[in-house]
């Protein structure tokens, strides 16, 4: 009888070990996977972003970009730019909000390679006139409303008695780290070299 009973006390002894072993295994297996779902997500987010980042480096739109940046006027007074070259630049900065909207890119990310660029072409009068003037037209005020929401996203606001073709307003708060020193997020273009 106690050898019986020494056999089933040994039985439940090594079934409850196994359980608590079988436990922490899947706990681990749990967390692994767990890693590496955040690190492939990382990857996406990193392999989309340079998409993006080519998309905006297409030679209309980086010239584009630079002559706001330089606060030329871009459509009126000689301008080299359509209002199609507008919609186009702001097409790309809509669909890039719907990525980070649905966590397809992460913020740092977003941040880290388009704020820079994003905030001036958002400050741009001209830009703004167009986004006005295009609500108007299609009688849809929430005509490039993603566009909104990444300058929100940003900190971003518009100055309502900015107009076209001003010297680009100075920088945000968001965008400056200590005195004399700019972030790293605000360097122009420093994706396209």
């Amino acid at each position: 009888m106690r050898e019986r009973l020494i056999r089933a006390w040994n039985f439940v002894v090594s079934t409850q070990f196994l359980s608590i072993v079988q436990t922490v295994g899947i706990i681990g297996a749990f967390v692994i996977a767990t890693l590496a779902l955040r690190a492939d997500a990382r990857k996406n987010s990193a392999v989309l972003m340079l998409e993006f980042d080519k998309m905006l480096s297409e030679k209309r739109r980086v010239d584009l970009i630079n002559s706001i940046e330089k606060g030329d006027c871009v459509l009126k007074d000689g301008g080299q730019f359509s209002g199609d070259d507008v919609d186009d630049l702001l097409g790309v900065y809509d669909l890039l909000n719907v990525a980070y909207r649905n966590k397809l890119i992460n913020y740092e990310m977003v941040e880290e390679a388009f704020s820079w660029d994003f905030e001036r072409v958002y400050h741009d009068g001209e830009v703004q006139d167009t986004l006005r003037n295009e609500r108007a037209q299609e009688g849809e005020p929430d005509l490039f409303e993603a566009v909104d929401q990444l300058a929100s996203s940003f900190g971003i606001t518009v100055d309502p008695v900015f107009r076209s073709c001003k010297p680009v307003p100075a920088l945000s708060p968001a965008s400056v780290g200590k005195p004399g020193q700019i972030k790293s997020s605000a360097r122009s273009n420093h994706l396209r070299g």
